[in-house]
This record gives C-alpha cells, structure tokens and sequence, in this order.
C-alpha cells in the first residue's frame, strides 16, 4: 500500500510541472520566424493553422482582417509549495513566458502587417530577484508596397 501511494505522489508531483496554452506552434521561432510580409493567408494557414481570434474592420471602404495567435507556458517547481524552501526560490530559473503573434491582412489576402510579442516572467519569491523582459518585433508594408520596415524593442526590468 504505502509503495503505490509514493509511485502516485511522484507522478503527482511530475504532472504538475509545466503548464501550456494555446497554440504550442508559437514555441517555435524558427517556424514563425518563416512568416514574412508578402505572404498570402493560404501560407500562413499552412504553417500556423487556424487562429485563436479572426478581427475584421472596414476603413474607407476596405474590409482589413487579422489573425491572432496566442500561447503562454509555466513551469512549476513542486518544491516551491514547502514553506521555508518555497520562500526562498519561488519560480527561480522557471520564467512563464506568453507570446502572441497578430497578422494583418490587405483585403486581397496578403500579410501587411506582423506584430511578435514575446514577454518572459521570472516572478521570484520575497528574497529572490524578480525579473521580466519583453520584446516585440513589428515587420510593416508601407501603403505603397514598397520594401518592409522592421523594428524591434526590448525592455527589461529586474527587482533586487
């Protein structure tokens, strides 16, 4: 009896370990790093699958649509949950992270417009170091079709 019972505490403990939601296909930068202006909806329906939102709004008698795509993962640490050792480093090394990915479309179908969110939290206990870093990638097309501006922003914070 007392066997089973450890076997099934371990596996408890195992399960509870990391957490996922979404579309798992985000994890993979090198996947989405293949999503480029220019690309028409077919192509990114054929890498990414279907959104978890579809938007549409119409300005100046153009209907404009965009796809969003979402994931966000934690890793737990079981030994977080015993009091004293918990205290000390609650989630340390263990950063949640949540992507998010928007892509707008012209009204004949083609990408305009990526917006690549990607934001990294390492909420530590109160005697651990605290830290959260963002970054966000936005690839446009002018209204012309001329060539994509890129830019990219970073932003850290970390709490001592």
């Amino acid at each position: 009896m007392m066997k089973s019972q450890l076997v099934l505490i371990l596996c408890g403990l195992l399960l509870a370990g990391c957490i996922s939601i979404g579309d798992e296909r985000l994890a993979d930068e090198a996947l989405v790093a293949q999503i480029k202006v220019g690309a028409t909806r077919e192509q990114v329906a054929s890498l990414l699958g279907k959104p978890s939102h579809v938007r549409s709004s119409v300005s100046m008698g153009y209907t404009r649509e965009w796809w969003s795509y979402k994931y966000s993962s934690s890793v737990v640490n079981p030994l977080e949950y015993f009091l004293l050792y918990g205290l000390f480093i609650n989630g340390v090394g263990t950063p949640d992270i949540q992507r998010e990915l928007d892509i707008f479309y012209s009204p004949e179908g083609i990408v305009t417009t990526l917006s690549h969110v990607t934001t990294s939290y390492d909420l530590s206990g109160p005697y651990s170091t605290s830290k959260v870093a963002s970054i966000t990638k936005i690839e446009t097309l002018p209204s012309g079709f001329g060539n994509p501006v890129h830019f990219e922003d970073r932003v850290g914070y970390q709490n001592r």
